[in-house]
């Protein structure tokens, strides 16, 4: 019987990337994705280069448990998860609707994937501002503040449209209301002080109710938080890349502006943010690392995914402008809501327990994301045009006020 590895939000950036390399170790595929956020140029990718016998798409929102429940009809072994809203800045105004896409909508995944096995994308905002002395960050920085006495008695979280009290209200009454064994344990409503941003904290949530399952289901999970994924795919065989609707991550929105497509790159407030980048490659082997430790009846796990190294966004503009050979404008704006100082992951749990660790540095990083970029394949050329509408840089803002970062 032909079994398939199901992988939500697969038409994405990660996702598609991953299902690459399930596909390649010889896994088949099932994408599920309302394309909200994925495009079907992904899927069809895939499915030219490796058959639509082994790669099944279903368009599914994951927060309509019904056709959920029908998309996955097909012989599952296990799921990996990337469906989800991931803007920092926009999680704080839309708080109710990352709740139910990130933290309803894994709900009805859990659900239907009762006791199988689950990878789960996380991200390095479950640790908010992490307390001086803890970088890089382990995955067990959570007990650690709070067993030194340096856990926050008071939520972190940046203003927005709602509070940690009423997002807790929301997860009663739509969650552990419902469902008993998902109810939160008092060391979990303490860490959920930490996230400074709402769609942190949702995240973080999600890993509480993967513990909450295997404790009531013995459903076994590893849980991946990611620091900056970047890079692309440009194998002869296969070209993958960031084609989001509207971008806000860095990188994109370097090359962006070095191509003369917006004004510049704006610079979230005059303080250095240092930040872990890894390549969506190397994220993509260890996905299948760790689904594969998952049916070898591997323990649940959390493992930071990243590279200790920590960048400011000048670090990255100027290695860019050294690559492209191109100057960088850019303009210092106001800060944004819910963003950390500084993240960089603490590897060696998952270096100890799989064998892996990131192999391909900032330099080719950077050299492939603008190789995809600048000359991206021609299905995804309509796509890669007028994806910067929220690039807070009008013409007369930046008069007289863009820098140059030159090589």
């Amino acid at each position: 019987m032909t079994e398939y590895v199901a992988i939500t939000g697969g038409a994405g950036y990660i996702g598609g990337i991953v299902a690459n390399s399930f596909l390649g170790s010889g896994s088949n595929v099932l994408i599920l994705d309302n394309l909200s956020e994925g495009n079907i140029q992904v899927v069809n990718a895939l499915q030219k280069r490796y058959g639509k016998d082994r790669v099944l798409y279903r368009n599914v929102d994951i927060t309509d448990y019904n056709a959920l429940r029908e998309a996955c009809r097909v012989p599952i072994n296990g799921f990996v998860d990337f469906a989800a809203k991931i803007s920092v800045g926009e999680s704080q105004q839309k708080c109710l609707e990352y709740f139910q896409t990130n933290n309803i909508g894994f709900l009805n995944l859990l659900l239907v994937a009762g006791d199988r096995p689950i990878v789960k994308s996380l991200t390095a905002a479950i640790y908010g501002t992490p307390r001086d002395g803890f970088l890089p960050l382990k995955e067990t920085y959570h007990a650690d503040i709070r067993a030194q006495g340096k856990g926050f008695k008071k939520s972190q979280l940046m203003q927005g449209a709602a509070n940690l009290e009423e997002m807790l209200g929301w997860y009663k009454e739509h969650i552990s209301g419902q469902h008993k064994w998902l109810g939160l344990t008092p060391e979990q409503i303490i860490d959920s002080n930490v996230p400074t941003s709402v769609y942190g904290l949702t995240k973080l949530w999600d890993y509480f109710m993967l513990q909450n399952r295997e404790f009531y289901t013995g459903g076994k999970f590893i849980g991946l938080p990611y620091f900056n994924a970047a890079g692309a795919l440009n194998s002869p065989e296969l070209r993958l890349g960031e084609a989001h609707r509207i971008e806000t991550h860095l990188i994109p929105t370097i090359f962006e502006a070095a191509m003369g497509g917006i004004h510049a790159v704006p610079v979230f407030g005059e303080k250095r943010k240092l930040r872990d980048y890894v390549d969506v490659k190397d994220l993509a082997e260890a996905h299948v690392l760790c689904f594969d430790s998952l049916l070898g009846n591997g323990e649940s796990k959390v493992f930071n995914l990243g590279t200790g190294r920590q960048y400011d966004t000048k670090d990255i503009m100027i290695a860019a402008a050294e690559i492209i050979g191109i100057p960088i404008p850019y303009m210092i704006v106001p800060d944004r809501a819910g963003d950390s100082r500084a993240l960089a992951a603490d590897t060696t749990a998952i270096q100890q327990a799989l064998g892996w660790s990131a192999t391909i540095p900032l330099r080719q990083m950077l050299t492939d994301a603008f190789k995809w970029q600048s000359n991206p394949p021609p299905e995804f050329q309509a796509l890669m045009k007028n994806r910067f509408p929220t690039v807070p840089i009008s013409l007369s803002q930046a008069k007289g006020k863009i820098r140059y970062i030159r090589q």
